[in-house]
């Protein structure tokens, strides 16, 4: 066999009765032992079925009436927070959305009013100012009386005008008037910062009975939001209460 080409000797080592010997030798691989055969064996991998989730039900919101005074859930108004600024924002927008001046009005009408007033009362009537300009006098009370009354306005009427909203998705119904009081106390911050700025034409020192702001804004806030929430529940069943706004 030693003088037949290479390739004859393997294919005639394969038929001889010594197979593993010449593969040994041709093949150049480990002798494999004839009394234990290599057994492949495959584990049957049983099919696992595919688990098909379960579509998850929404969660139903059912309002009902409650009996008494309902309780204020503070938990849930701030895990709705964003949506409370937003609709600060959209308010907002919205009123002087397509307005000429814009924002400007936001001082046009309490400074109009005060030059009114100042002439009527100051000028014509003769009414005492306590030794302060009148101009200055009037638009000073006339800046907390505007706040009030764009709060009510606003937040009084505006579940009836949001009703597409709180009928289509859920989220508390007490948003929707504080949106619209916080949105009017925006506009507060304007007008008394113009209200800061006729202190400073007219010579009123800054003292530091200017530091009770703070705590009277609170106060005022907390009145103007307490009778807009009262208007604004009344005014989902007696349509007249928005004349009172």
């Amino acid at each position: 066999m030693h003088g037949l080409p290479v390739e004859m000797q393997i294919a005639l080592a394969f038929q001889s009765s010594k197979p593993l010997a010449l593969r040994e030798r041709y093949l150049k691989i480990a002798p494999l032992s004839t009394e234990s055969p290599i057994v492949t064996t495959v584990a049957e991998v049983p099919a696992t079925p595919i688990r098909t989730q379960a579509r998850q039900q929404k969660p139903t919101f059912r309002i009902r009436p409650t009996k008494g005074w309902a309780a204020l859930n503070i938990g849930e108004l701030w895990k709705y927070r964003d949506l409370l600024w937003i609709l600060v924002e959209r308010d907002i927008k919205l009123i002087y959305k397509q307005t000429a001046l814009g924002i400007i009005w936001v001082v046009l009408q309490p400074l109009i009013a005060a030059v009114i007033f100042a002439v009527i009362f100051g000028r014509v009537a003769k009414l005492p100012s306590d030794g302060a300009p009148y101009l200055l006098f009037v638009f000073c009370g006339l800046t907390v009386w505007t706040y009030f009354s764009q709060a009510l306005q606003r937040a009084g009427n505006s579940l009836v005008r949001s009703s597409h909203l709180i009928s289509k998705v859920y989220f508390p119904r007490l948003l929707i008037p504080l949106a619209n009081t916080l949105g009017a106390l925006v506009d507060f911050v304007v007008v008394l910062m113009v209200l800061f700025v006729l202190m400073a034409i007219y010579g009123v020192p800054f003292t530091f009975r200017l530091a009770a702001i703070p705590g009277f804004l609170i106060l005022m806030a907390f009145t103007a939001t307490g009778v807009a929430l009262l208007f604004s529940a009344l005014s989902v069943k007696y349509r007249d209460c928005t004349w009172f706004d």
